[in-house]
């Protein structure tokens, strides 16, 4: 299916998926120069050449293509990091937290520091990712 992509005034990827019934009476073209009558320049690609979606606040368009932003991919990397990471840590922080009897805070503070260990190994490979592939790797390896 074709579609069409264009920057924003914000800076932002659009994709624009023509709807069936538009599509019944007008064609993507029509569509397109729609968009040039408003001074935008949106360019038909097909939606299999799109990139993965899970970085989508990352895509940069330039004269029809799109591109993933590697350093916001890895600010983004980092937000799920931490977040995977508060979520690995939260059954041992309530542990430690409420002196929770007969649950060995010690033991609590050592899987913390297992999940510290993970943690900064992967926020090391985001860190020095030269790909969006190698992050997504390390995000997949770490959600596991």
């Amino acid at each position: 299916m074709e579609i069409l992509i264009y920057t924003t005034s914000e800076g932002e990827t659009a994709v624009v998926t023509p709807t069936p019934e538009y599509l019944a009476n007008n064609t993507i073209e029509d569509l397109q120069n729609k968009y040039a009558a408003d001074g935008i320049s949106a360019y038909l690609m097909t939606k299999d050449a799109l990139p993965p979606e899970d970085f989508r606040n990352s895509w940069k368009q330039s004269n029809g293509v799109i591109n993933e932003d590697l350093a916001m991919v890895k600010e983004m990397a980092h937000t799920r990091r931490r977040a995977r990471r508060d979520e690995l840590f939260k059954p041992y922080d309530e542990i430690i937290a409420k002196q929770i009897p007969g649950n060995d805070a010690q033991q609590a503070e050592q899987a913390r520091v297992g999940i510290r260990d993970s943690d900064q190994l992967v926020q090391q490979v985001i860190d020095n990712a030269d790909t969006v592939e190698d992050i997504r790797a390390a995000l997949a390896a770490y959600q596991a």
